[in-house]
């Protein structure tokens, strides 16, 4: 008998946070796939729009997801849609960063999470990465 995997995704309006190495980082047209592997933190709230709504945090100290970005934002702007993306700046600067195989500290714009049916995150699609070698 083979045991399939069930995913349930969760979308997430928060602060999206990870510290970890970045590997087979792909670009296919205005899109952008990369293994994450390493800790990640995610702030969120759960009222739509309710400033007051409490704020909880999901932290996993070793997750390796992939990471795929499209429908790009502008840049520090998660509401505004890009009219030029940042795909060849961002996908040059991420196999720049898997290459050195240094550890990067990352985050994601509007991530959106798809866990298995473990609890394990397995996927975070976002609007924009912002990425950086840590320690700079």
């Amino acid at each position: 008998m083979a045991l399939s995997t069930m995913t349930v995704a969760a979308v997430a309006k928060g602060n999206f946070q990870a510290q970890g190495l970045v590997s087979e980082v792909q670009r296919s047209g205005d899109a952008i796939t990369f293994r994450f592997v390493g800790r990640i933190q995610l702030v969120y709230s759960s009222g739509a729009i309710d400033p007051q709504a409490p704020q909880k945090l999901i932290e996993f100290e070793s997750a390796s997801v992939l990471i795929h970005v499209a429908g790009w934002i502008q840049r520090y702007n998660p509401t505004e849609a890009a009219e030029q993306p940042d795909t060849e700046l961002t996908y040059t600067t991420l196999a720049a960063l898997a290459k050195s195989e240094r550890l990067v500290v990352l985050s994601v714009d509007n991530p959106s999470l798809t866990f298995s049916n473990t609890g394990s995150p397995v996927q975070v699609s976002g609007t924009y990465v912002y990425a950086r070698e840590s320690g700079r």
